[in-house]
């Protein structure tokens, strides 16, 4: 295959773009990630790659750690006419089953994910592993708050203002872990419920970037700047496949 031109669709009511992509298989290219400025500009992103439906110029995923080449591929090997599919139809709910079987399959098989920790539990149950392992943290708040209010009371002890400065500082802190506890116990919950597969996967992304914690910030500073821009937030190792939705990428 070569580099190709393939004319996208931003958002609603927007120009179309053209933009050079590398074409991996007969239907489908990597492309680089673009969005609209504030103005209504086009420009590419700081990060990202995105496969992209060259007919129809609709994404199919964001990269995250899915290896783009073989997912299309796999997508080609799929009993679906990839030529005729149109930009106003979506895949019918059978042909997305497939596709994201493919997915699955090819996101089991990654081993690039950072090791599973023992504190989580039972990678296989990976959503339900994390909410037991949350729970069970929070329900030991009051050990917690005890330790908090030992320590800052030998603090306080020796230097009753700086007691009270570590006291307010420490149980903000622990008040602000157990709300956040909660928040991320509820809303897997909520997705598991909801897709048992994408609650795992969900939450083999989030203990590794726990246990890996370097990218945190990084990406927490992105997110904002995509969400100020109208973007979809990059989720690594959880690619939207907004193709099967019928939502211009």
């Amino acid at each position: 295959m070569a580099l190709t031109t393939i004319t996208i669709y931003l958002t609603e009511g927007h120009l179309p773009v053209h933009i050079t992509g590398d074409q991996v298989t007969e239907h489908f290219a990597i492309t680089p990630a673009v969005k609209v400025r504030p103005d209504g500009s086009v420009t590419f992103t700081d990060h990202g790659r995105r496969l992209t439906h060259i007919p129809t110029g609709r994404m199919v995923t964001a990269s995250g750690f899915l290896d783009l080449r073989r997912f299309a591929e796999e997508l080609e090997k799929l009993p679906i006419d990839w030529a005729q599919l149109q930009s106003a139809r979506s895949l019918t709910k059978e042909q997305m089953r497939q596709v994201k079987a493919v997915q699955r399959d090819l996101n089991s098989q990654d081993d690039s994910s950072w090791p599973w920790p023992k504190w989580a539990g039972d990678q296989s149950q990976a959503a339900l592993s994390l909410l037991a392992a949350r729970l069970d943290d929070a329900v030991t708040y009051m050990q917690r708050y005890d330790l908090i209010r030992s320590l800052t009371a030998e603090v306080g002890a020796v230097d009753p203002e700086l007691g009270r400065k570590v006291d307010a500082h420490m149980t903000g802190a622990f008040i602000g872990n157990h709300i956040h506890s909660y928040g991320v116990i509820y809303l897997l919950a909520v997705l598991h419920r909801i897709d048992p597969d994408a609650g795992d996967r969900a939450a083999r992304a989030l203990v590794g970037a726990w246990e890996d914690g370097g990218a945190l910030d990084e990406w927490i500073y992105e997110w904002r700047r995509e969400l100020g821009d109208g973007q979809p937030l990059t989720l690594h190792e959880f690619p939207d496949l907004t193709l099967l939705e019928g939502v211009s990428a």
